[in-house]
């Protein structure tokens, strides 16, 4: 089991001390003993995208490097991505990024417009792998917001998030889907549907938009953006009540106003795990991590002028157990 020991503040020096064993170094994506790194994309515009890599030397918060990969990919409306690790043929783990698009894609040039899955290189060079559509019907899943692999067997299976559509999951071969369940379930899903309901507001998101998801390191429980707000689907519990708001009101370490959260991550610690959660800010990159239990908040990273200020999608590189 990977251990995140600590992700705590420590006066200007921030500790990220990850603890492991057998590391293998498979790919250029591969774990470090030394650099803990994560992978993201950011919204440049309206649908162009930059992906960009975080390195946290000796696990140091107070180091934190981050990194383009690549050129801008202007046109192309990249929402998501997460990192595949998969024991292969030749007995190594390796490590592929996935990526998928919105509805503002134009990415014609690789054969896929809405609804994009992609391969993500160590370069930043993607490779489409198909249309999302639904293997069944032909539904064309058009925007899909949050991927998130399940990371125990039957896995790796990559779940998606279709905006107001619903929870499919999907063949990394031939972006091929099938729905889980749909937005309009969501409320049937929770506590809610038994309360009174506010009038809606025309500024929020409605229950058909997720921003990002993960799953749990035991891949029982599914954690997902919603309007800023936290959210976690037990797969194990009765439908009824499977899906609940969690750590409501969410506010930030002082009590403060977090913003919109945009990116969402596991990181697996010996006691339990930390959400890390990727925050919209001006000029500037803001991760956070929350412990999900106790809602209490674990440290920051908090990189001033990186020039990536819209993070739409974040994936840990967690070490092989």
């Amino acid at each position: 089991m990977v251990k995140l020991s600590t992700w705590k503040t420590v006066g200007a020096t921030s500790l990220a001390a990850v603890m492991f064993s057998g590391v293998v170094q498979a790919d250029g994506f591969g774990a470090s003993p030394v650099v803990f790194k994560m992978y993201g994309v950011n919204d440049e515009g309206v649908n162009n995208s930059q992906f960009f890599r975080i390195d946290i030397p000796g696990y140091n918060l107070g180091k934190t490097e981050i990194h383009p990969i690549g050129s801008v990919y202007e046109g192309f409306d990249i929402e998501a991505l997460d990192l595949r690790v998969q024991k292969e043929a030749d007995n190594r783990w390796h490590y592929q990024l996935f990526a998928s698009s919105g509805d503002n894609d134009d990415g014609a040039d690789l054969g896929c417009q809405t609804g994009c899955l992609y391969k993500v290189s160590d370069s930043g060079q993607l490779t489409l792998v198909g249309d999302i559509v639904d293997q069944i019907d032909g539904t064309d899943y058009s925007e899909v917001d949050a991927l998130a692999f399940l990371p125990i067997e039957p896995g790796p299976i990559l779940y998606g998030w279709s905006q107001n559509q619903g929870l499919i999951l999907i063949d990394t071969t031939s972006a091929k889907a099938i729905m889980v369940f749909d937005s309009e379930s969501v409320a049937d899903l929770t506590d809610e549907a038994e309360e009174p309901q506010p009038e809606p507001n025309k500024n929020k998101h409605d229950d058909g938009v997720v921003e990002d998801m993960t799953w749990d390191n035991s891949g029982t429980l599914l954690y997902f953006v919603r309007d800023s707000d936290l959210w976690v689907y037990n797969t194990n519990a009765m439908l009824k009540h499977a899906l609940k708001k969690i750590c409501a009101p969410l506010a930030g370490p002082s009590g403060e106003a977090i913003g919109e959260i945009e990116g969402l991550e596991m990181l697996a610690d010996e006691d339990g795990a930390l959400l890390v959660l990727g925050l919209h800010r001006q000029n500037r990159i803001d991760l956070m991590a929350l412990d999900p239990i106790t809602c209490e908040w674990y440290g920051e990273i908090n990189t001033e002028e990186s020039g990536f200020n819209d993070i739409e999608g974040i994936a840990a590189v967690n070490p092989i157990p």
